[in-house]
């Protein structure tokens, strides 16, 4: 995979069903916790040349370290979106398509 395994495994703690993440962002449909008015959502995370300070961190600065060896266009890159889900696995995903 893309990620070596204790990242993975720190990112599947920071995103696992019973997380604070998701009761925080009112967002877990498994823990009926999920609110009317918080639609699905995503982050804009800066790529900035300091030091990482979370896993999130890390793990996207990864990712665009690997992808850089097959698109060398993303060293101009500036920013990453991110986004998680956490609900049954059979409720699919919404498709979308993003306006900018």
């Amino acid at each position: 995979g893309a990620l070596p395994e204790d990242m993975l495994a720190s990112l599947r703690k920071v995103f696992a069903p019973e997380a604070l993440f998701w009761k925080e962002h009112r967002y877990n449909s498994l823990s009926k916790c999920m609110s009317e008015d918080v639609g699905y959502f995503s982050y804009t995370h800066k790529l900035e040349e300091v030091p990482c300070q979370t896993s999130l961190d890390v793990a996207i600065r990864h990712i665009l370290d690997v992808a850089k060896t097959s698109f060398p266009e993303l060293k101009e890159a500036r920013f990453a979106e991110w986004w998680a889900h956490c609900r049954p696995h059979a409720s699919g995903h919404q498709m979308h398509f993003d306006s900018d």
